[in-house]
């Protein structure tokens, strides 16, 4: 599809070099499932609010924008802080190499979003990929969306494969209307593989102008009685996100807006000590922003399995 053919839709045009236009981009018919035991994208656990402790190194350099920090037991990456995006758009490849994980079967997702997911009316869109590890060394990868509060949906028909690159582009355009696309390419492949516009629908009031996030995230997963867990994270160490943008009448970079800088810690309320919450040590760490739009990921260990009603609040 040319900019052309989507504003004909009446659809805002993609960032330029995106996949989206490209003439040689393969476009399929997205076929799409919900996601049963586990829990890819959803809301940061943590409050966005200003942390008082600095992270293990320097944060963000400041560009156009400002940065505030704050920890969260499973989101790491960049936020922006000052509202009024309607869309996000982002880049990532997923690892193509990985340790055996020591302590069990590990899990990350890495995606682009708008929203919060807060309060009911302020909902959130996402869209990105999994990237799951077992002890017998397998990967698990696939690619999905979720209009927060609802149940995640697996795009069934679109292979995500280690080593590949992925964009995704959410449009949570207003009251009861989103659209989601997701590409894909393989190591040594000449193109892109993207779904056609996936349609999201939710019934509840959606004030448009939020912010908007590229974030890796620890999975949540059902345990064996059916309650959510934060698992041990997946080995994402140097996962790059490039292009991490949003749209509020111009796409806007993430180093030239205002910012959160996000990090991923451990959370325990040892003696119910709110200093104690955030404790180290760290599990993942955002990298600095260069080139306005790109940064990347370090990975420091897989971390603890946190049960998510223990958490600090």
């Amino acid at each position: 599809m040319t900019p052309a053919d989507f504003r004909a839709l009446g659809e805002t045009e993609p960032p330029p070099g995106s996949p989206f236009t490209d003439p040689t981009t393969h476009w399929i018919v997205p076929q799409c499932t919900p996601i049963v035991g586990e829990q890819p994208g959803g809301p940061s656990l943590a409050a966005a609010s200003p942390a008082t402790q600095t992270a293990p190194t320097s944060a963000s350099a400041t560009l156009s924008g400002t940065t505030s920090e704050y920890p969260s037991p499973n989101w790491t990456g960049f936020q922006s802080s000052s509202g009024g995006y309607s869309q996000a758009f982002s880049v990532w490849h997923v690892p193509s190499s990985w340790p055996t994980p020591p302590y069990g079967p590990t899990y990350e997702s890495s995606w682009a979003g708008v929203g919060n997911c807060n309060t009911a009316s302020d909902s959130m869109l996402q869209a990105g990929t999994e990237f799951d590890v077992s002890t017998s060394h397998k990967p698990h990868t696939y690619a999905w969306y979720e209009f927060c509060p609802m149940t995640p949906q697996k795009i069934a028909n679109l292979t995500v494969i280690t080593g590949s690159a992925d964009y995704a582009w959410v449009d949570h355009s207003g009251y009861d209307q989103g659209a989601v696309r997701i590409c894909t390419e393989p190591v040594g492949a000449s193109s892109f593989t993207c779904t056609g516009t996936i349609s999201v629908h939710w019934t509840t009031a959606y004030t448009v102008g939020s912010d908007f996030e590229c974030i890796a995230e620890r999975t949540a997963v059902e345990d064996s009685q059916g309650r959510l867990e934060i698992p041990r994270l997946s080995d994402i160490n140097n996962i790059q996100y490039n292009d991490c943008q949003g749209y509020n009448g111009a796409w806007q970079p993430i180093g030239n807006v205002n910012r959160y800088y996000i990090y991923m810690s451990p959370a325990y309320d040892v003696q119910n000590d709110p200093r104690n919450c955030w404790a180290p040590p760290w599990m993942a760490e955002t990298g600095s922003i260069y080139n306005s739009s790109d940064f990347g990921i370090i990975w420091y260990r897989y971390g603890y399995v946190v049960d998510p009603a223990s958490l600090c609040k």
